[in-house]
């Protein structure tokens, strides 16, 4: 953080004795909505963000599962973020001086306690692969699930929902099933002993980072990419959107807002066996109505096709920008 504060303060200071032509400032990098920008010393209009909001992980999905030290982790942090919204003077100023702030959540808004100058849009796209079709390869149903191994993305609940999906099936259709984990991270060796612990070695398989390239083979084999992270965002979620992969996840501020509206397959947060049973019967009901499948791979594709392309992100820019321009304008006038 103080490595942080350093950094943003001395480039705008070093970016103000350039003097510049500019028009607008704009700050690029993915912000939490708990830490300021100082482009504004530079005294042009200034767009923040995408600002993004992570909320902490519920108790019972971290404690059980990570232990202590991953919960107090998550909760100091928690701490820090509420001293940051209430009492960081900067970060006061940097919503007051910004022209408009882009939050790629709800939450961030709420956070912040923007009332005016602000929108609401996703900071995360993907380039176009609906054309390459996805789906069952060879008979088997592909469940996909990418990200890092750490509590945030929830990847043991990923695993439990999958072991009961896998286990209410007969050995026939358990061979024609498959969990594939791609990543990597600290979890890793607690996550494949939640596999071995459940009994389900066969049905999973786990995968370390691969290139761009070659993942595109895993999406296009896939059926269905199960997600239930806590987080705020999720950058794989148009990934999967542009092969046209239904999206299983919890319904929160990330993951389950990034769904079609007129999509069900978001699960709302209650026990931990509760919750995991429910995403397991979510991806039961897609292993075997076929109608229900092809109707979310579609809500799927039209989502990715309205919000999630990088020409919608350009065309938003476009107008945050003119809209900055515009309040410029307005405040010279007075």
């Amino acid at each position: 953080m103080i490595y942080y504060y350093g950094w943003q303060l001395t480039l705008a200071i070093w970016l103000k004795q350039k003097k510049l032509n500019v028009d607008i400032v704009h700050n690029l990098n993915f912000h939490n909505d708990w830490t300021p920008s100082f482009l504004w010393i530079l005294g042009k209009p200034m767009v923040w963000g995408h600002v993004g909001h992570h909320p902490k992980i519920p108790r019972e999905y971290i404690l059980p599962v990570y232990g202590k030290r991953a919960y107090l982790k998550d909760r100091m942090l928690w701490l820090i973020k509420n001293i940051s919204w209430n009492v960081d003077p900067f970060l006061a100023i940097c919503k007051h001086k910004a022209a408009v702030i882009i939050c790629m959540n709800t939450e961030a808004a709420k956070k912040l306690r923007l009332t005016k100058d602000y929108i609401i849009h996703p900071s995360v796209a993907a380039d176009t692969e609906i054309d390459i079709k996805s789906g069952r390869t060879d008979g088997v149903f592909l469940i996909v699930s990418a990200g890092r191994f750490v509590p945030l993305k929830g990847f043991d609940i990923a695993i439990r929902s999958f072991a009961i999906f896998y286990k209410a099936l007969s050995p026939d259709f358990q061979n024609k099933v498959k969990l594939t984990l791609v990543g990597s991270g600290p979890c890793k060796a607690l996550l494949k002993k939640i596999t071995a612990d459940e009994g389900i070695g066969r049905g999973v398989e786990f995968i370390e980072w691969i290139a761009k390239g070659e993942i595109k083979h895993i999406y296009q084999s896939a059926s269905v990419f199960l997600f239930p992270s806590h987080e705020g965002a999720g950058m794989v979620i148009p990934e999967a959107m542009s092969y046209g992969l239904p999206i299983v996840c919890l319904k929160n501020c990330g993951p389950g807002d990034m769904l079609h509206p007129g999509s069900s397959l978001s699960v709302p947060y209650s026990t931990y066996n509760l919750t995991t049973a429910m995403l397991a019967r979510k991806i039961t009901k897609l292993f075997w109505d076929n109608d229900f499948m092809l109707k979310e791979k579609q809500l799927s594709e039209l989502q990715y096709n309205e919000l999630f392309r990088w020409s919608v992100r350009g065309e938003m820019l476009e107008k945050v920008y003119q809209t900055a321009l515009k309040q410029d304008q307005l405040q010279n006038e007075k």
